[in-house]
């Protein structure tokens, strides 16, 4: 049987990370894996839009940043900084 992440890997995903560790963790994590090579982030699990807009700002590399999330509650105060789908 498949650990969640070996199913992740095995239906396409480039690399994983713990979505359990500490905020530094998760970031150190997405900019190991991605070296900032990002401007798009889609949160479909209404849980991580927070962290998600924090790697956007900080760790995306793109001129124009774009996020979106099925969390309808969520406000963020980057709209200066990124364009958001809804």
């Amino acid at each position: 049987m498949l650990t969640p992440d070996q199913l992740a890997i095995a239906s396409g995903a480039n690399a994983t990370f713990d979505n359990r560790a500490s905020e530094a963790e998760q970031l150190n994590a997405i900019r190991r894996i991605t070296a900032g090579r990002f401007c798009r982030v889609v949160d479909a699990s209404a849980q991580a839009a927070e962290l998600a807009v924090k790697a956007l700002v900080t760790l995306g590399t793109g001129e124009e940043k774009y996020f979106a999330t099925v969390d309808d509650w969520f406000v963020s105060s980057t709209q200066r900084e990124m364009r958001e789908v809804y």
